[in-house]
């Protein structure tokens, strides 16, 4: 007989031998010779999963029914809280000021204590949050996990502006010391960068990823018994074996936390397992072990001779039950959903510009040769991931190669550029009206600027080498109508911040991270708008340009397969 049980906060599963195998398959299940049983993380998701491994024949012991209707019916509730039932019902000073939508999403909060916040970027998901931790319960102290240009920006000046109960805060920035002494502050809610959180927590354990001694000792945000973990920009715990990832699940898997908030607006930047990553660091006992989970839900093949798997999108067989176990916990809405009389997006405008003969010489050489001919030599491409990156660079403008320290190298880009060319040609349409303009290449971000000095053209620039007083001033300068364009590199100026000053975004090359390319735009739609955004891609003929924009129609279908946008407004 298969029976499963509940035994020290776990599942316990009693099989015979001749059900080994099928015990293997199921995620964050593994063997206790102790108990003579198969152990896992309790969770409704792998109850569901025993129950369609073992094909129905298990019996269930009283404890595990009684867990089943209880997770029942707060699924029920998250669900109703979803649908606004409960809004009506919140106190004034929490839906003060909210657009019906949001107070849904404040309600949702308030019934999940695992969730996934995955509104549309500029929809305003801080917003709902603080006013989440004004209505819960014994939320404090708190820890907001964020981008480090949003500790101040936006975390800070939100919880002032939004809170009803004058929530406190300190954000831990600046120097070791400086970091330190924020976090010996007596606050409600401590505002943490995702690049700091390693210096300040220990390393969770996964897998085989080795630690230090060091990376294994308890920090300063260990010993802070934290209720509430909220980590923005969420999409960012994908990548596991990062230590910030592994800096985050050591304190938001404490004890302590009651409850765990993720937001993100692209819970899936185009890959498979991000779903797995996020689900991990919100829902441990849900997403317990990452092989398990992908063999599954994932379809995986692997060729010959190499070692790494390929994934080739989610298992039909098991999609609907993925999506079942992930739904009642996520809660996605557009802009059009929640900002009344939202004006949209305008449709995709792309200008496809014609290199000139010196540009299409050197691309050209590459294309064939992987090879260019620079001044000082030849640059050579030694991959073909290089090749391609090399491409993109020179069907933006013609490169200057020369020898550093015994190596080629692109220095800068140059003219002649069809890309500056076309930008050029789009500035003298849109008049004097603002636009931001988006680049994977800071070397074609310095070119642009250079030219448009050429033309005493007013702009600022968002490329990470400005310090954070010169970027704030830059965005203020630019958000008050001070200049005309602003100059970003997607790595800089595709997250946590507003442009919206401009009606017009013009990317000029297309970047191969989903996560910012699909946010860059929405740096200008944010919040109430008069008027549509356009988005305006500029994209060289003839190039590798037109493979880097499948490829993100790729990613964009698998994100969809998971926020099913189209779904709900079909």
């Amino acid at each position: 007989m298969t029976e499963l049980g509940i035994h020290n906060g776990k599942l316990m599963l009693h099989c015979s031998d001749f059900h080994t195998e099928l015990a293997r398959q199921i995620p964050g299940m593994s063997h206790d010779r102790g108990l003579s049983a198969w152990i896992a993380p309790l969770s409704t998701l792998t109850v569901n999963v025993v129950s369609d491994v073992f094909r129905g024949d298990v019996e269930y012991t009283d404890a595990v029914v009684q867990y089943m209707k209880e997770q029942i019916t707060l699924a029920v509730q998250i669900r109703a809280a979803k649908d606004g039932t409960y809004s009506d019902g919140l106190p004034a000073d929490i839906s003060q000021n909210l657009w019906p939508l949001q107070r849904d999403g404040v309600a949702f909060l308030a019934s999940a204590k695992e969730a996934y916040l995955c509104d549309e970027m500029g929809s305003g998901k801080t917003i709902q949050v603080v006013r989440a931790l004004d209505m819960v319960q014994d939320p404090f102290p708190a820890l907001v996990v964020a981008n480090k240009s949003a500790l101040r920006s936006v975390w800070e000046q939100e919880i002032e502006m939004w809170s009803t109960t004058g929530i406190t805060t300190s954000v831990v920035d600046g120097t070791a010391v400086q970091r330190r002494k924020a976090l010996r502050t007596k606050a409600d809610v401590y505002i943490v960068g995702w690049d700091a959180l390693r210096h300040h927590s220990r390393l969770d354990s996964y897998g085989n990823v080795s630690r230090t001694d060091k990376e294994k000792e308890s920090k300063e945000l260990n010993d802070i018994p934290f209720k509430t973990v909220v980590v923005d920009e969420a999409h960012k715990a994908k990548e596991w074996k990062a230590k910030r990832t592994r800096a985050l699940w050591a304190v938001a898997h404490a004890p302590s936390v009651t409850r765990r908030w993720a937001l993100t607006g692209t819970p899936v930047t185009g890959y498979e397992q991000d779903v797995w990553g996020i689900g991990h660091t919100v829902q441990p006992a849900m997403y317990p072990r990452k092989t398990q989970w992908l063999d599954r839900y994932v379809s995986i093949s692997r060729l010959p001779g190499r070692d790494y798997p390929i994934y080739n999108g989610f298992q039909p067989a098991t999609y609907d039950e993925m999506i079942a176990h992930l739904d009642p916990f996520m809660l996605r809405r557009t802009k059009i959903d929640i900002i009344p009389d939202y004006q949209g997006k305008l449709p995709l405008r792309t200008v496809e510009c014609d290199m000139g003969a010196t540009q299409k010489k050197v691309y050209k050489q590459m294309a064939e040769h992987m090879m260019a001919q620079g001044e000082d030599g030849i640059i050579a491409a030694p991959n073909p991931i290089t090749q391609l990156l090399r491409l993109n660079q020179f069907a933006a403008a013609t490169p200057v190669i020369q020898d550093v320290d015994g190596e080629m190298r692109v220095v800068e880009l140059n003219m002649p550029s069809c890309k500056v060319e076309a930008l050029f040609e789009l500035l003298d349409e849109l008049g004097e009206a603002q636009a931001v303009v988006f680049a994977e290449s800071r070397l074609l971000i310095d070119l642009v600027s250079l030219e448009l000095e050429k033309k005493n053209v007013s702009h600022i620039r968002i490329t990470g080498a400005e310090d954070g007083p010169i970027r704030a001033a830059n965005i203020a300068t630019f958000q008050s109508g001070g200049c005309r364009l602003a100059l970003c590199t997607y790595g800089a100026g595709a997250e946590s911040i507003t442009l919206n000053s401009a009606d017009t975004v013009i990317r000029l090359q297309r970047s191969y991270n989903f996560v910012l390319d699909s946010q860059a735009p929405d740096r200008v739609d944010r919040g109430a708008r008069s008027v549509p955004v356009q988005t305006i891609d500029v994209v060289s003929g003839g190039t590798a340009e037109f493979d880097v924009h499948t490829r993100i129609g790729v990613k964009q279908e698998l994100f969809e397969q998971v926020v099913r946008d189209r779904m709900r407004t079909v």
